[in-house]
C-alpha cells in the first residue's frame, strides 16, 4: 500500500515518468459538476479536448517551456537543468533545483498543475500535502 511518501514521490515525478497520458475531468463549480471532457496528452507539446459526446473543443499546440532560475545578471544565461534524483523504485526523490516543465494549458493553469502536481509533492506557499491530518479535518467537519 502506497504511504504519504510515495504520493508525494509519483507527484513529484510526473514530467519524468510518462510522456502520453489520457484523461477525464470534471470540475467542481460550486455544487454543480461540469460536464466531463476527455483529453489526450503528448509530452511535450500537443494537446487535444473533446466533449463526452466526442466532439473536439480545441487542440493545443505548444513550445514547450522549461523555467529556471536565472543567472546573477540579466545578461548571464540560465544555469543547467540537471536530471532528478531517484529513489529506488525510480520515482524522483527530488526535483533539480528552479526546474519546472510546462505542459500546454486548456483554459487556464488549473490544468497544467493537475498535470505536474509538484505543489503536492514539496509545497510553495506552505508545507506539502499532509494525507493523514488532511482526512481527519474532513471527518471533523462533516459531523
Amino acid at each position: 500500500m502506497p504511504d504519504a511518501d510515495d504520493f508525494r514521490a509519483l507527484a513529484r515525478s510526473s514530467p519524468w515518468r510518462w510522456t502520453t497520458l489520457r484523461l477525464t475531468e470534471r470540475r467542481r463549480h460550486d455544487r454543480t459538476w461540469s460536464e466531463p471532457v476527455h483529453a489526450w496528452l503528448r509530452r511535450p507539446d500537443l494537446l487535444r479536448v473533446e466533449d463526452a459526446a466526442a466532439r473536439l473543443l480545441d487542440v493545443v499546440r505548444g513550445t514547450p517551456t522549461v523555467s529556471a532560475v536565472l543567472g546573477s545578471g540579466p545578461w548571464d544565461p540560465p544555469p543547467p537543468v540537471g536530471d532528478p534524483v531517484l529513489r529506488t523504485d525510480g520515482l524522483v526523490a527530488v526535483r533539480p533545483d528552479g526546474a519546472h516543465l510546462e505542459d500546454p494549458m486548456w483554459q487556464d493553469h488549473r490544468w497544467v498543475a493537475e498535470l505536474d502536481p509538484a505543489e503536492l509533492a514539496d509545497g510553495r506557499d506552505g508545507p506539502p500535502l499532509e494525507l493523514e491530518r488532511r482526512r481527519r479535518s474532513q471527518a471533523r467537519r462533516q459531523r
